[in-house]
């Protein structure tokens, strides 16, 4: 999911949102010729028709209206919430006994005219509020899972990315070329804890950070213990020893070392 798509995603929603209103709100109409106009719900020549037609036609249109919505909310309540898509249907349409209780009229109910003994229609209209209010809160709530949704798209995109890079450092360490191997590491290992310390919002003060400073960052915010600390400050320190030319040698079992914990930081900072 890229920024666009996320985007036009959220304006999907708040469009569906808006017009579940608008179809809630027609459904109040007492006169379905005027009330309901106003919502895109319309009777066609009303002052020809009799009352209980006029209403008739308006509940058809009012159910066309509603299914339109409908189709189109489930599908994004299935990609977004797919654990509370049961409660979405179960707003519509659920199966019943043969003595089934009031608490089970649904949705669907309503709109193809299902009565209820000692229920006047404007306690059904409640109901059918009621529920299509529950449904339209769903909807809702799948805007809070766009951005999550998008930063584990990215998350599972970079970690592919950073699982190849190693694999990469592997293919150097293997061929003999440790500098290249434990530079490879070291980048991965950088870059990995960049994005953590973004993710929580610790971002070191240094304009360049290093691999000590998200180190240490992370373990500022708690979000790593001393282990782990010691464990990245040793990639860092064998990383540098390969990559710089201070007199200093890393073995191939050095290399070898820090190319696993990368490969374990990965997995177990998050």
């Amino acid at each position: 999911m890229t920024e666009e798509k996320a985007k036009q995603l959220r304006k999907r929603i708040e469009g569906l949102v808006e017009s579940g209103f608008k179809i809630r709100n027609a459904s109040n109409a007492e006169d379905f010729e005027t009330l309901g106009s106003g919502f895109g719900i319309r009777v066609a020549d009303a002052s020809e028709k009799s009352a209980s037609a006029l209403e008739q036609e308006y509940m058809i249109n009012l159910r066309f209206q509603y299914e339109d919505w409908f189709s189109q909310a489930r599908l994004l309540v299935s990609q977004l919430l797919p654990e509370r898509v049961e409660d979405f249907l179960f707003m519509y349409q659920r199966k019943r006994t043969a003595n089934w209780a009031f608490d089970a009229y649904t949705i669907n109910d309503f709109l193809t005219g299902v009565g209820y003994a000692s229920y006047k229609s404007t306690t059904l209209r409640h109901r059918f509020h009621n529920l299509f209010e529950n449904q339209l809160g769903i909807l809702r709530s799948a805007l809070t899972r766009i951005e999550p949704r998008l930063n584990d798209l990215y998350a599972e995109v970079a970690g592919n990315v950073y699982e190849n890079m190693l694999g990469n450092a592997k293919m150097l360490l293997d061929a003999g070329f440790l500098r290249p191997a434990a530079a490879v590491a070291g980048v991965v290992t950088e870059s990995y804890l960049h994005d953590i310390c973004d993710k929580h919002r610790c971002m070191p003060a240094k304009k360049n950070p290093t691999i000590s400073a998200y180190n240490d960052a992370l373990k500022q915010a708690s979000l790593i213990d001393q282990p782990t600390w010691r464990l990245i400050a040793r990639i860092a320190d064998i990383r540098n020893i390969a990559v710089h030319r201070t007199g200093a040698e890393a073995s191939q079992h050095d290399v070898t070392d820090i190319i696993r914990d990368a490969g374990r930081i990965l997995s177990a900072v998050f």
